[in-house]
């Protein structure tokens, strides 16, 4: 297998398992149907669905674009470097911290919002909980986008660790 058609085949696996794991969600959330948060529930639940989709249909040019500019022989002797294996991994990483978080983002903003126009906004423990989900879940997004886009600089890095 050369390295593209590694990277189609764990992105799609990951696109895989955000598709069941959303259709698990949506089938839970249509019995306990009734209510805002149960209608956010879905929503967000329909979101991981559709990029589990996504991930499937977009797999190849993710691919394409996980190993632009790098030209090595690898492709044509079907050898995988493990630099390529690292690329791979660190880019799927970021891809799930990122559909992950961001319905945790907008649900977290969401009751912090909504929280403020009650009188649960007095009681400085909620303010505080909901400050630090946020803050704690745009980390992880902005983790998983630093993932995807420095994956080539981080897997160089590891490799140049290893030979000292």
């Amino acid at each position: 297998m050369t390295k593209h058609e590694i990277a189609v085949l764990t992105i799609r696996v990951l696109g895989i398992y955000f598709l069941i794991i959303g259709l698990v969600h949506i089938s839970t959330s249509i019995v306990h149907w009734g209510g805002f948060s149960s209608g956010f529930f879905l929503t967000s639940v329909s979101y991981i669905v559709v990029a589990g989709v996504l991930l499937w249909w977009l797999a190849n040019p993710l691919s394409c674009w996980i190993f632009r500019g790098s030209v090595d022989s690898s492709e044509e002797t079907h050898a995988v470097l493990p630099e390529n294996f690292q690329r791979i991994a660190f880019t799927t990483m970021g891809l799930y911290l990122l559909i992950t978080k961001v319905p945790s983002l907008v649900s977290s903003y969401i009751f912090y919002f909504r929280t403020s126009d009650r009188e649960l906004s007095n009681v400085v423990e909620v303010k505080i909980s909901g400050q630090s989900t946020i803050i704690g879940t745009s980390i992880g997004i902005l983790f998983g986008i630093l993932l995807i886009c420095f994956s080539g600089y981080l897997s160089r890095m590891l490799s140049k660790g290893k030979t000292r």
